[in-house]
């Protein structure tokens, strides 16, 4: 009768042949930064970024698609193929006139690789306000008394905009626009609710002297 015998030289080569094999043909792309950092004022352009692609495989790869995740923002890839150890640019615009404050979004990278067909590309936006509004939603909620209630409006001064009017959508709330004596950057709206007896929404509008940014906007409602 024969008896088998353990043989770990053996095992170790067909290991080593499997790890070879597997590693021969791989592809591979990599961004630079892996996050982009994107800042800038409200309504001062459009603010560009470029991410560099680089393909670290051994096969080539080729980029199908680079969508953003928000209308604010559009990316492009100047070239579509990667051959190995090949890089090409990722180009990321944000609208600073379509989003204020700082949020995260993405680049959603999609390519043919079957190990892994998609990148998300963090992108960390922070847009300052030039308008800062201390309540963008001013609510009279049911039961409340009807009396009137003032918002603050802070223009950066560098900017050199003024705040020359406001209106209001509806009848039934009226903004007076007053500007601050002491503080160059400060204006007061005073909101004015009538005595109606229906729940109603407005948005107020406030006029600037700027060509590039001719109206900030902010809401008003009364709950019946």
């Amino acid at each position: 009768m024969r008896t088998s015998t353990y043989q770990p030289a053996n095992n170790l080569l067909f290991l080593t042949l499997i790890l070879i094999t597997s590693s021969l043909a791989f592809s591979a792309i990599e961004p630079v930064p892996t996050v982009v950092q994107v800042a800038g004022k409200q309504n001062s352009g459009i603010i560009t970024k470029e991410v560099t692609l680089k393909n670290t495989g051994n096969t080539d790869v080729k980029v199908l698609a680079a969508v953003a995740s928000c209308g604010c923002m559009v990316s492009s890839v100047d070239k579509k193929l990667f051959k190995p150890g090949e890089s090409g640019l990722l180009t990321v615009s944000v609208d600073s006139s379509k989003t204020v404050g700082s949020q995260v979004k993405k680049v959603m990278i999609s390519t043919d690789d079957p190990v892994k067909p998609l990148i998300e590309l963090p992108v960390r936006v922070t847009i300052e306000e030039i308008v800062q509004v201390s309540n963008k939603r001013v609510l009279w909620a049911r039961g409340e008394q009807l009396v009137p209630k003032s918002v603050e409006v802070r223009v950066e001064l560098k900017s050199k905009l003024n705040i020359v009017g406001v209106s209001s959508s509806v009848d039934e709330i009226f903004p007076k626009l007053k500007a601050s004596m002491e503080d160059k950057e400060l204006y007061y709206v005073e909101l004015l609710p009538s005595k109606n007896k229906r729940s109603v929404s407005a948005t107020i509008r406030l006029e600037t002297d700027s060509v590039e940014m001719p109206y900030v906007y902010f809401n008003a409602q009364i709950e019946k």
